[in-house]
């Protein structure tokens, strides 16, 4: 009887974080880069986050109305759509691209884009022409057996939530979401006052609004006041009356039971699962994930999902072993090239005080200059057990904009200083973390 290899159930996946590409990258050679191209190329399946839209400027850039303000430090991303080929020369083969930058043009530029990676073969999750595309599973097949993936975010206008489609109305185009909650738990005293404020206020006439039948009722102990910033889909913060002061943020219901139908639906169709949640939606602190990130995840992977991955703080964050599957709770940077993105809209001049004839370098030079480090995680799934292998990668932090954001592996002081907050951030979430020269591995 025949041995299919895809049957043995082992497997090498190359996990990065972000993409923000806009130059060809296959003219380098550094030795530094050309080994961590081996690195990605040595998978069966690699995996980046695509936070960038390949097109050619057909489409008018997208402001988020419900906050201007949000424009101020952001840049409308695009790339020609030949960048994609240098993603696949790297090596890289299956991705996401459900993010905050998904509607920088529109349902245009996301559906462009999407045009061009499907066009080029590249697999991808996370947005479509509908909320059946958006949230549906996309596949990679390997030598190693098939790999699904599922893809949402928990950042970005509101506008980029998909519609279904009806017999009768086609669907509107957007992308997967995972929509946070925030909950603040408050002393007696507080919550009193809070609820005066909005009665004064008038605050409660909103609540008569069909929007806020998705929330429990208020009462004596919970509370909801509208107003907050419309940075993710809900204008409205919970209050709960306590003994203290805490934060925490909860999965939308609704979401969270799309995530895990559709990773239901891909486990039934592949060997081998990721679940990617772009993350801007964090904890008190800037290490910390969401609740709601942390609640995707574990029931993510109690529905099949082999490996989560969160991107989208712009840096690392620990990793964590649930169930026997890695969840790594942000991986920073694989590209950050930001700032050769030609163009920009005319508000986010205005909003940055910059007149009609500023050019693009004009934006970026008002920036200060931030320093990006970031890891790659190699998981091997064998037999035996599971392997992680974190590298560090450093992102030209030499305020050269013709190298800035292009990775290399790090070496070295750089290191260890990256490896030791992963290891770090790990520890805290329960996960040990050995160092052996430029490389992390945590063994299961």
């Amino acid at each position: 009887m025949s041995k299919y290899a895809s049957e043995s159930g082992e497997i090498v996946m190359t996990i990065t974080g972000e993409s923000l590409i806009t130059r060809p990258v296959s003219i380098y050679t550094e030795p530094e880069f050309t080994q961590l191209r081996e690195l990605i190329r040595s998978a069966d399946a690699a995996y980046t986050h695509i936070e960038m839209l390949f097109h050619d400027y057909e489409h008018p850039p997208e402001t988020n109305e419900l906050d201007p303000s949000f424009a101020v430090n952001k840049t409308a991303l695009r790339a020609a759509p030949s960048i994609i080929k240098e993603l696949q020369w790297l090596g890289l083969n299956i991705t996401s691209n459900a993010n905050n930058h998904s509607w920088d043009f529109g349902p245009g530029g996301l559906l462009t884009s999407k045009r061009h990676l499907d066009e080029h073969g590249l697999v991808n999750a996370g947005a479509g022409r509908n909320r059946a595309e958006a949230h549906a599973p996309a596949f990679l097949d390997t030598r190693a057996g098939r790999v699904g993936i599922v893809a949402c975010t928990d950042c970005g206008p509101a506008q980029s939530r998909p519609g279904d489609q009806r017999r009768d109305m086609i669907g509107r185009p957007g992308v997967m979401w995972l929509r946070p909650w925030a909950e603040y738990s408050v002393d007696v005293a507080t919550f009193e006052t809070l609820r005066l404020m909005a009665s004064r206020i008038g605050n409660q006439d909103s609540h008569k609004q069909p929007f806020f039948q998705r929330f429990e009722k208020d009462s004596d102990s919970v509370f909801h006041l509208g107003g907050q910033p419309m940075y993710t889909p809900y204008p409205v913060t919970r209050y709960v009356r306590g003994d203290d002061f805490s934060f925490r943020r909860t999965a939308d219901p609704d979401d969270l039971r799309a995530i895990v139908r559709q990773v239901d639906i891909a486990k039934r169709s592949a060997d081998w699962v990721i679940l990617s949640i772009h993350t801007h939606e964090g904890g008190v602190l800037p290490e910390e994930s969401g609740g709601h990130f942390v609640e995707a995840a574990h029931e993510a992977i109690d529905a099949g999902a082999d490996i989560v991955v969160g991107h989208g703080p712009h840096r690392d964050r620990g990793i964590e072993l649930y169930q026997g599957k890695p969840i790594l709770h942000s991986l920073g940077y694989l590209f950050h090239q930001a700032e050769t993105v030609p163009l920009q809209p005319q508000d986010s001049y205005d909003l940055a005080g910059l007149g009609w004839d500023s050019d693009a370098v004009d934006y970026y030079d008002m920036r200060k200059p931030v320093r990006y480090d970031s890891s790659i995680v190699r998981a091997r799934i064998t037999s035996d057990g599971l392997k992680l292998e974190v590298f560090p990668i450093e992102l030209s932090n030499n305020g050269r904009r013709s190298t800035h954001g292009r990775p290399m592996l790090a070496t070295g002081e750089d290191a260890d200083r990256i490896l030791g907050e992963m290891a770090r951030m790990s520890a805290a979430l329960g996960t040990e973390m050995t160092i052996a020269g430029d490389c992390g591995v945590i063994q299961l």
